[in-house]
């Protein structure tokens, strides 16, 4: 069951981050990231006027190095 809170959770961020992308401030170069309630995970996107781009979701605890490796 902690598996299907913590997916919940992330679409619930997920579903914020396409409703408002423009919420979270730019990180890197032109990436986003908006952290996911009660769970160490990260959403990292790009926002551009066409649309969202979700390029990781990133548990926190991770190695930060990792995330910058993941994005294009």
């Amino acid at each position: 069951m902690a598996a299907e809170l913590i997916l919940s959770c992330i679409d619930a961020c997920v579903a914020t981050v396409l409703r408002a992308p423009e919420l979270y401030e730019t990180i890197h170069e032109n990436y986003r990231r908006s952290l996911v309630r009660r769970f160490p995970f990260a959403v990292f996107y790009e926002y551009e006027t066409g649309g969202v781009t979700i390029y990781s979701v990133f548990h926190t605890s991770r190695d930060p190095a990792k995330w910058h490796r993941r994005l294009p």
